[in-house]
């Protein structure tokens, strides 16, 4: 029920323990002057602490219902976020010692993990409901779809300065690194998972790529009217070109990939099911990996740059076509 400050180079206690709180402490964050402490408590509520005099600031943050598993401040120190077991995230305002907003709400289990963005626009959180989620700090309301990968509790989460790189350790007991960018209050997953529609075609293509490495925009393919067109190499641009003139002339819709993939689009199960199977957007069952060879908790998900242990499987389906013309896309030459 105590906080214990050291120091990192002597390896001595610093001042008396941080005494307040009435239950276990789950949680501490400091500040990035050093000034401050947070802390997080069995006993429902988050305390501040003048880290140099070894007194509490203010009076206790009431407002979650079950106790305080993580805490985090922001970069600046004037915003905390709280996660609990009452399932939700509360953001705080350290100078005034109120509440910010609404209450985050979306977890159907167990608040574990929450980090913030330097900028204060991004929170992320992660639950024992399996999941990761992003937040609008700002405008107080989740960010596109959860991230799904993880086969057990999610129990940390952390987010790079830029929030385009998310953390997360597991029960599972992998570590998942989600590349991800932000557009129109959405969540993309960036150069893993593709998305193209295929109302009014012929063809119904599922496309994914699961290589670690970038795929360059050379490597692209470009599907018009149901033919697959390939722009191999830089020399390609001229093919590239006549396509999008053609593309004008007939006012056609093209389909093409994108290097990330709206996560508010779950248009294709982007991972096999519990028997290894990958479907498609009318639930149409599109490949058959054995099931010997799955083991879902190492396997990379969508918007995953790295999952450690690096030894579970990735299913490259950037070549895969389905559908009545997946014949026309063939390239006897390979790619």
């Amino acid at each position: 029920m105590t906080i214990q400050v050291w120091d990192g180079h002597t390896r001595q206690q610093l001042g008396k323990p941080l005494k307040g709180h009435t239950n276990w402490v789950t949680s501490i964050a400091i500040s990035h002057d050093r000034k401050r402490i947070v802390s997080g408590s069995s006993d429902n509520t988050i305390r501040v602490w003048n880290a140099d005099q070894g007194q509490q600031l203010g009076s206790p943050l009431l407002g979650h219902t079950d106790r305080v598993t993580s805490v985090a401040m922001s970069h600046d120190g004037r915003r905390i976020v709280s996660g609990s077991n009452d399932k939700t995230i509360r953001v705080w305002n350290t100078d005034t010692e109120q509440q910010l907003a609404s209450v985050l709400s979306g977890h159907t289990d167990i608040v574990t993990s929450v980090a913030m963005s330097r900028d204060r626009r991004r929170i992320v959180s992660g639950s024992d409901d399996n999941t990761i989620r992003v937040w609008d700090a700002e405008m107080a309301k989740q960010v596109g779809l959860p991230l799904e990968g993880h086969t057990d509790w999610v129990t940390s989460v952390a987010m790079s300065h830029d929030a385009r790189r998310i953390v997360s350790g597991s029960f599972d007991t992998t570590i998942r690194v989600w590349s991800i960018a932000y557009a129109d209050n959405d969540v993309e997953l960036c150069a893993l998972d593709m998305h193209i529609e295929t109302a009014e075609r012929d063809i119904d293509i599922f496309a994914s790529s699961l290589h670690l490495e970038d795929r360059r925009l050379e490597e692209e393919r470009i599907f018009e009217e149901g033919v697959c067109q390939e722009q191999l190499r830089p020399e390609g641009n001229m093919r590239l070109e006549r396509l999008r003139s053609e593309e004008s002339a007939h006012s056609k819709t093209r389909n093409e990939y994108r290097h990330c993939a709206r996560a508010n689009v779950p248009q294709f199960s982007r991972l096999p099911d519990q028997e290894g199977w990958v479907t498609g957007p009318g639930g149409q069952l599109l490949l058959w990996v054995p099931i010997q060879l799955m083991d879902r908790s190492r396997m990379y998900a969508p918007g995953n740059a790295l999952v450690i242990p690096n030894d579970g499987l990735q299913l490259d389906l950037s070549q895969f076509a389905h559908g009545k013309a997946w014949h026309e896309c063939y390239n006897p030459n390979g790619v």
